[in-house]
C-alpha cells in the first residue's frame, strides 16, 4: 500500500525524543460559507518542533494536511497577538473606568466641601 506524505510524516515523527501528541475531533456546523464537516486535529510536539495534522471529512470529500513547524509557530504568534490585543483592550477599559470613578469621587468631594462651607456661612 502506497503511503502519502501525511502518513509518511506522521510515522517519521512518532517515537522521536520528546514526542507528545494531543488529538481532538471537532464537528463544525454549517455556515453560509463553510459546509458542515468533521475535523481531526493532532498537535504533535517533539524536541525538533511542532507539527499539526489536520483531517477534514465532509460531504464533499476529505482532505489531509500536515502543517510544519514554521507554520505552527506563525499560527501561535497570530494567536498571541490577538490575545495580547484583547488583554490590552480590557486593561484600557479598566483604566478608563477607574479614571471615571476617580473624577466622580472628586466631583462629589468638591460638592460636599461646597455644601459644608455654605452651611457654615
Amino acid at each position: 500500500m502506497e503511503q502519502d506524505r501525511f502518513d509518511k510524516v506522521r510515522r517519521s515523527i512518532n517515537g522521536l525524543p520528546g514526542y507528545r501528541c494531543k488529538p481532538s475531533t471537532i464537528r463544525a456546523d454549517a455556515s453560509a460559507l463553510i459546509p458542515q464537516a468533521d475535523y481531526i486535529i493532532e498537535t504533535v510536539r517533539c524536541d525538533e518542533g511542532w507539527s499539526i495534522f489536520v483531517q477534514c471529512i465532509s460531504s464533499e470529500g476529505s482532505m489531509r494536511v500536515v502543517l510544519p513547524d514554521s507554520v505552527c509557530r506563525s499560527l501561535w504568534r497570530h494567536y498571541e497577538q490577538l490575545k495580547l490585543r484583547n488583554v490590552k483592550k480590557h486593561i484600557l477599559k479598566a483604566r478608563r473606568k477607574r479614571s471615571r470613578k476617580a473624577r466622580e469621587n472628586l466631583v462629589l468631594e468638591q460638592a460636599e466641601h461646597l455644601i459644608q462651607t455654605e452651611t457654615k456661612d
